[in-house]
């Protein structure tokens, strides 16, 4: 049997639940890719439409865009993403697929980080 997890912010139980169901609510695997800035403007959309939630981040830097996006079912769908890049003339220079964890659901709930809520 699995043990329950409490999350508390500012004096709030804000979740209790298990660690697995915890992070089975977040909108999937967290996905890091990177590609050369001059093709970045090619899988903007595409990756849009993959995010869960439809959200995106990314920062430049040194001639790369690394875009940051939720990815259900991250090791299923990610191959076919990676190809679909590739197929819109954006190729990945590399890829970070991360199940979410535990400091991730805490960050979704409170909108800080752990370390942040330690310094408090």
């Amino acid at each position: 049997m699995s043990e329950r997890v409490i999350i508390i912010d500012h004096g709030q139980i804000i979740a209790d639940d298990t660690a697995a169901r915890l992070k089975a609510n977040l909108a999937g695997d967290l996905l890091a890719v990177e590609v050369a800035a001059g093709s970045a403007s090619g899988v903007r959309g595409l990756l849009g439409r993959a995010a869960a939630g439809g959200e995106v981040n990314e920062n430049s830097y040194d001639g790369v865009v690394r875009f940051l996006l939720r990815l259900p079912e991250g090791a299923r769908l990610a191959p076919a993403l990676l190809k679909e890049m590739h197929d819109a003339g954006a190729p990945a220079q590399s890829l970070e697929l991360k199940p979410p964890t535990l400091d991730d659901v805490f960050l979704e709930l409170t909108g800080r980080n752990l370390r942040e809520g330690a310094n408090r």
